[in-house]
């Protein structure tokens, strides 16, 4: 995706993702499907909600949640965003607390 080899990065995400589903890795899985959203936005699909609520649905860790919001707030979902902060400001750890912040800013 570095290079705006979306297509192909996508075909390997997939893979990925199908692989990781098989043996039950949640959280490798999650991030497989938040970088799909992410090549979804950049090639003009419209199935990065999809890809992103899926991945979400699977684990709320930081890793997930904070590029989950800026992709939500560039597909034009503040609201989403906006939620996904929210849950992140309210939580224990420090670190957590201030990544909602940011995506609050």
């Amino acid at each position: 995706m570095y290079h705006g080899r979306y297509a192909e990065a996508r075909t390997e995400l997939e893979a990925g993702a199908r692989s990781d589903e098989a043996g039950n890795l949640t959280a490798p899985r999650a991030l497989k499907l938040v970088a799909l959203a992410e090549s979804s936005v950049a090639m003009g699909d419209a199935d990065a909600t999809r890809l992103l609520d899926q991945a979400l649905a699977l684990t709320r860790t930081d890793a997930v949640v904070v590029p989950a919001a800026r992709l939500f707030a560039s597909i034009g979902r503040p609201d989403a965003a906006r939620g996904l902060a929210e849950g992140l400001e309210k939580q224990l750890q420090k670190r957590s607390r201030a990544l909602g912040g940011v995506i609050r800013a």
